[in-house]
């Protein structure tokens, strides 16, 4: 368990990291270079967009630079760092997994952060596929990108709050467990 614990704290600092150079650093990749160049516009899995039209009223607006710059930051905000969360995620529910103790943890901590990461994937490969073949429409494809990113969004969520809250019942049984008298066999 012990192993887990430093395996879940090298992650969490891993995904910070990840995530701070990501987000706050401006280089071409990162999501303030990207919002430096479209003037201060949000990613369209940043803020989702539920229409097709709204979609590709959003990729006008980016300019050709911008699409490029959207393009740019694919491999680092849309790989590194979902891979990052989910390798946290993964060793955040094994944790609680551990300390909780119950079979069905055990044997599923993995499925909610697995499906967050194959959402995200999803949601990315309907972005590039949008942004390569621009300004041709991929309407089937546009309509369903704000639901795939609020499915993204809740996945990663539960993957974070749902080992949070077995640690915490896990805690509360330690301390309850820990201030319970012995009983006495007689």
């Amino acid at each position: 368990m012990k192993s887990t614990k430093i395996k879940a704290a090298i992650a969490f600092v891993a995904f910070i990291l990840v995530f701070s150079i990501t987000h706050f650093a401006k280089f071409p990749g990162s999501v303030e270079y990207f919002k430096e160049i479209t003037n201060d516009q949000p990613l369209l899995d940043l803020k989702p967009e539920f229409s097709k039209s709204g979609v590709y009223e959003r990729l006008e607006s980016f300019g050709n630079e911008g699409r490029t710059a959207y393009l740019q930051l694919l491999p680092t905000i849309d790989l590194i760092f979902p891979i990052s969360a989910f390798i946290f995620f993964l060793m955040l529910g094994r944790l609680a997994a551990e300390r909780y103790d119950q079979p069905f943890c055990s044997r599923f901590y993995w499925a909610v952060p697995s499906l967050y990461l194959l959402m995200d994937f999803l949601e990315n490969a309907f972005i590039v596929l949008m942004l390569i073949k621009y300004p041709e429409r991929l309407d089937s494809v546009a309509s369903m990108l704000g639901f795939i990113t609020v499915i993204k969004r809740i996945l990663m969520i539960f993957s974070i709050g749902s080992p949070l809250i077995l640690l915490s019942f896990a805690w509360f049984r330690n301390v309850r467990q820990s201030h319970t008298p012995p009983t006495r066999k007689h």
